[in-house]
């Protein structure tokens, strides 16, 4: 372990490190393999079918240039995410499967990844290793992993993990190669895609829950390594902005801004927020109903909705405030604001999307995994009788998870049944304003029975 106390790991009997890791890439591939038997849906026939350079249209030297946004169809500077779609295709030519087995790939990946460091932080192998299924298997994360267009998600996860893995090291060790190896990361999360920029940000803000145990040598690493993340964050930012944007249409499909409504004023985001916040928190606690970019009725927005999605930041930062001045359950508020941090870009606080997808959970379901292992480890020292509950009931959760991750997998397998899914979902989805609907098959589609509504 480093100097910062971040924890000592007991030794699990009867269940080994190595055993535990290859459970959790079992448990995975057994909740996601049907994603294997998808085809392109949604944003795939963009920006993979009709992607220059996967169609070896356009040189890979136009990654770093202007015609970036046209060749590749997105919105932002994602070179990183562009460049593993086109090695995906030089490794599986055009079949879909292969596509979505590098997707699964990174997601189990980003579990043991997360596996890896809940141990260091937690005191014992199993709640670590329970937080790392939560946040693995949670329903949420079908959307990330079934659609190959949202692999940046996985991909900055992956890296960001990995970033913060090597800083530890650095801050502990004191080894240059670990400094490097961190802001590589960083640059590669960057590039993926823009929450990244909220690494250090992140990162400062788990530093501060244990600055206090932390000796003079490690808080001076701590500082410099902050101060190289940030460089990162500013290359990425600057590079992005010099790298102007075309317009959607230039792209040869519609802008978001066409179909999606938002609000114009102060007064108008805050509400906004709040029914975001609110929404994210029932998709996290409660994941019944699942569909794709939820529409946001703001005409809709009412009084019990915003005090209820302000209570609930309130209660959590009280309580981190609380946790973190008592010195204990470093953990948990560490999982509160991982959630928290990752999750403003969602929250509409900065303009540049209006709409609710649950692929924007991804990184801070993160924090859900650190916020489950923290509050199973005092039932964990607990008697065994104590231990025995804990262990069924998280158990039993993560099976009613994964069971229901694997029919929502089902619903990615092509256009009709995407459509048909989000249809019984949620009837005033943004899919009615598009035409043509997914793949040009929603038009052709009978109208849904009444009762699915």
């Amino acid at each position: 372990m480093t100097s910062l106390s971040l924890g000592a790991t007991k030794a699990t009997t009867g269940v080994s490190r190595r055993v535990l890791a290859i459970l959790l890439t079992a448990a995975v591939g057994a909740t996601f393999w049907n994603v294997l038997l998808n085809g392109f849906v949604y944003d795939d026939h963009f920006n993979i079918e009709k992607n220059a350079f996967i169609q070896m249209q356009e040189p890979l030297s136009s990654l770093f240039t202007s015609r970036y946004y046209h060749a590749a169809h997105e919105f932002s500077y994602r070179p990183v995410m562009t460049a593993s779609l086109w090695l995906d295709s030089r490794l599986w030519g055009s079949s879909p499967m292969g596509f979505h087995l590098t997707n699964l790939i990174l997601h189990a990946v980003n579990v043991l990844l997360l596996f890896l460091a809940l141990r260091h932080l937690s005191a014992n192998l199993a709640p670590a290793a329970l937080g790392a299924l939560v946040f693995g298997l949670h329903p949420v994360q079908s959307e990330t992993v079934a659609v190959v267009s949202f692999r940046e998600e996985l991909l900055i996860a992956t890296f960001m993990l990995g970033a913060v893995a090597a800083g530890l090291r650095y801050v502990g060790t004191g080894a240059v190669r670990w400094f490097v190896f961190a802001v590589a990361g960083a640059l590669l999360a960057a590039f993926s895609k823009e929450t990244a920029w909220f690494l250090p940000v992140g990162c400062a803000s788990l530093g501060l829950l244990w600055w206090r145990a932390a000796e003079a040598e490690s808080k001076r690493r701590m500082v410099r390594l902050l101060w190289g993340l940030c460089a990162v964050a500013a290359v990425a930012v600057v590079t992005s902005r010099w790298l102007v944007s075309p317009s959607g249409s230039a792209m040869g499909f519609p802008s978001e801004q066409s179909f999606v409504q938002k609000p114009a004023s102060v007064s108008g985001t805050v509400p906004f927020a709040a029914w975001l916040f609110w929404s994210y928190i029932r998709l996290v606690v409660w994941p019944a109903s699942l569909s794709l970019d939820h529409r946001p009725p703001l005409s809709t927005v009412g009084a019990p909705v915003l005090w209820a999605a302000w209570a609930g930041l309130a209660i959590a930062v009280v309580l981190a405030v609380r946790w973190w001045r008592g010195g204990r359950g470093n953990l948990a508020v560490a999982g509160l604001t991982v959630f928290l941090i990752f999750l403003l870009p969602a929250l509409y606080i900065v303009p540049v999307r209006g709409i609710l997808a649950e692929r924007y959970l991804y990184v801070p379901l993160i924090g859900v995994g650190m916020l489950v292992t923290a509050l199973l480890q005092p039932w964990w020292d607990s008697s065994g009788v104590g231990r025995r509950w804990a262990l069924g009931l998280a158990s039993i959760m993560v099976l009613v998870l994964a069971a229901k991750t694997v029919v929502r997998n089902g619903d990615w397998r092509d256009d009709r049944t995407l459509w048909m899914a989000t249809l019984g979902a949620e009837y005033g989805h943004i899919a009615h304003m598009i035409p043509g609907g997914y793949g040009n098959t929603g038009p052709s589609l009978p109208p849904p029975a009444t009762g699915v509504l």
